[in-house]
């Protein structure tokens, strides 16, 4: 039968070790001294019992024998003593339970005296059932203890006078310890009369051999997101953006989870880039500590059917489900954006040529978003000359005028001048476009008109002239403006007294009428010439006169002063 793995020791000043043998085991419990010791196994007791004097050596009545091997006493103090005794055993690793006690060196008759004992697991093991035997031999009555206990006299103990108290037996059930834990027990005694008591000490217990086994509950939260082309987060966004859906599972329990499926129906208004509806995913388990990002799925947010205000919130949900998981659910709201622009032209329509012509252009940001990116596209003459902007803050870029931003019912005037280099009639298109806005047209219509200016020029060859000589009459028409003149009609008189020669071609003579023919257009700068030869028949000052008119001019005339002699 294996020794029981604990350790007795008693303290009081003045003995330092005192060993008490098996056979004396054996009449403190009365047991022979082969079953003084238990076997250590499990849920089996294992006992230990031992003596610590007062006074004096146990009486041979008792079974108390003083072997060699006891220290003799060394006195430390007048009131207490240290007596390490007992028997140690070892079971496994080593030492399991060891049992403390403190006593005076000597009580008085008939006055209560107190010791304690203190029971200490010191293994890694817990010890079970551990139960505290105690036993007084010889006069003593116990007055009280600070832990309940079972009081019994063992069979064939000698009855003295206190009867039962001459060897009184008290168990403490002290439970479980834990390892590392003690427990003590305090005893109040008081001897009936002089003499020598014997305390005698020894234990009971189950050393449990424990297994462990983890207790572990996966906890998973789920995060809805949606996400820009980086994976940043985004709550808002514009109908063009790259936009994505993604969900991150976090593992924030112990242990790992089963296998998980994430499911979502879109909002409203929302559809994957594969045009479905809904996204569905599975995942994997995911270990205690893990994290689980899904890959980001595009949507089409230009499938959103947005109103006039160009916003619209819609609130995204997924919800999970699986093995050892739960209520799993993870949304996020996202507000689209759609921004809304109109566009006013301000043209002159006409204008003279020579003159600067502006056009200006109106745009207003009519929606309850941001307006971003704006560009407004004015058109010009291909030869436009001395083209400048009515706003140096603007800057030009890819052929229009960028405003950058407007704020929701933000307006913005842009204008450009300019000079054509040429009269002529022009068309083109006004355009107002922004990030994610609708592209705008307007027509533009610009009529340049030139200014022709017919110069009359008439000069005689000769003047004066003899009567029956001849003089010839130079006509040139020029039109000095910067536009062409139309229909002209050219008509002259010859001087009074002068008779008709001859004339250019064209020129036409009726007793002294002359008429060429209607001009359709004289561009700038064409001329028309002319002569007519004319001779003098009486003397006098006399004039050659021109008249010419045209669509742009009423009436006009020119004459030539001739004297004839």
């Amino acid at each position: 039968m294996m020794n029981s793995p604990f350790r007795i020791s008693s303290h009081a000043a003045g003995l330092t070790a005192l060993a008490v043998s098996a056979a004396f085991v054996g009449a403190c419990d009365n047991r022979p001294a082969t079953e003084a010791a238990v076997t250590a196994v499990p849920v089996t007791p294992v006992v230990a019992p031992a003596t610590a004097e007062v006074a004096a050596v146990a009486p041979a009545a008792y079974g108390v024998h003083d072997h060699a091997a006891h220290a003799q006493a060394q006195p430390a103090s007048d009131t207490e003593r240290t007596v390490s005794t007992g028997t140690t055993a070892e079971v496994g690793a080593g030492e399991l339970l060891t049992i403390e006690r403190m006593m005076p060196e000597q009580v008085f008759a008939n006055s209560e005296n107190r010791f304690t004992l203190k029971a200490s697991n010191n293994s890694d093991k817990i010890l079970h059932n551990v139960v505290l035997h105690h036993a007084m031999i010889g006069d003593f009555q116990v007055v009280q203890t600070n832990t309940p206990s079972e009081v019994k006299v063992p069979q064939g103990v000698q009855k003295g006078e206190r009867g039962d108290q001459q060897m009184a037996e008290q168990s403490f059930n002290i439970g479980v310890l834990m390892p590392g834990d003690s427990r003590e027990v305090t005893i109040a005694g008081r001897p009936g009369g002089e003499g020598q008591l014997h305390s005698c000490v020894w234990a009971d217990y189950s050393a449990a051999e424990c297994a462990p086994i983890q207790v572990v509950a996966p906890q998973v939260t789920m995060e809805h997101l949606f996400v820009d082309a980086e994976g940043n987060p985004v709550s808002q966004a514009y109908l063009c953006d790259d936009v994505f859906v993604m969900y991150r599972l976090q593992n924030v329990g112990t242990g790992e989870t089963g296998r998980i499926t994430v499911n979502e129906e879109l909002p409203q208004g929302l559809v994957a880039a594969d045009g479905q509806r809904s996204i569905s995913l599975d995942v994997d388990p995911i270990g205690a500590g893990e994290t689980f990002e899904s890959e980001p799925v595009q949507l089409d947010l230009e499938q959103a059917k947005i109103q006039r205000s160009g916003m619209m919130d819609v609130f995204g949900r997924a919800i999970g489900t699986g093995d050892r998981v739960s209520d799993l659910s993870g949304s996020s709201p996202l507000t689209l954006m759609k921004p809304e622009l109109t566009l006013q032209v301000r043209s002159p329509g006409e204008q003279f040529f020579g003159r600067d012509v502006s056009i200006e252009a109106v745009v207003e940001n009519v929606s309850d978003v941001p307006a971003r990116d704006v560009v407004v596209t004015l058109p010009l003459p291909a030869d436009a000359q001395r083209v400048s902007l009515n706003d140096a803050s603007l800057t030009v870029a890819d052929g229009g005028i960028l405003i950058d931003e407007l704020a929701p019912g933000e307006s913005r005037t842009v204008g450009v001048t300019f000079r054509p280099a040429s009269p002529g009639d022009y068309s083109g298109v006004a355009v107002a476009n922004g990030y994610c806005a609708v592209r705008l047209e307007k027509p533009v219509q610009l009529s340049v008109v030139g200014i022709p200016a017919l110069q009359l020029e008439t000069i005689d060859t000769q003047d004066p002239v003899e009567v029956g000589a001849e003089t010839t009459y130079r006509v040139r028409i020029i039109n000095e403006g910067n536009a062409a003149d139309t229909n002209l009609t050219i008509t002259g008189q010859l001087p009074e007294g002068f008779a008709f020669v001859s004339g250019s071609e064209d020129v036409t003579n009726e007793n002294g009428e002359l008429s060429l023919p209607v001009y359709e257009s004289l561009d700038a700068g064409e001329e028309i010439y002319f002569e007519v030869v004319a001779r003098a028949e009486q003397p006098g000052r006399v004039k050659f006169t021109l008249n010419v008119k045209s669509d742009n001019l009423a009436d006009a005339e020119e004459t030539e002063p001739t004297t004839a002699f």
